[in-house]
């Protein structure tokens, strides 16, 4: 699946029609923590073995979103490139 599209706004994520569940923020909270902290690793020195393992929590915590529910959003996250290959 390609990371951008020629369209303006192929990827969007029609809204939901219900709220979160409080297990879905957990791991949408989760998920915004380790982002940012990937970001970081890869902008500052630091040790390899915690930028592993910073990609070992971040992989479990997508499977996580994606086994309450929280698809759309992830799919949405990776079309926009938010989040690379770990």
């Amino acid at each position: 699946m390609p990371a951008r599209s020629s369209l303006p706004h192929p990827f969007l994520v029609p809204p939901r029609a219900t709220p979160y569940t409080p297990l879905q923020l957990l791991f949408l909270a989760r998920l915004a923590h380790l982002v940012t902290l990937c970001y970081h690793g890869r902008h500052m020195s630091g040790g390899e073995s915690q930028q592993a393992l910073v990609r070992h929590v971040l992989r479990s915590t997508i499977d996580d979103c994606f086994a309450v529910g929280l698809e759309p959003e992830l799919l949405a996250l990776l079309a926009d490139g938010v989040v690379e290959e770990a």
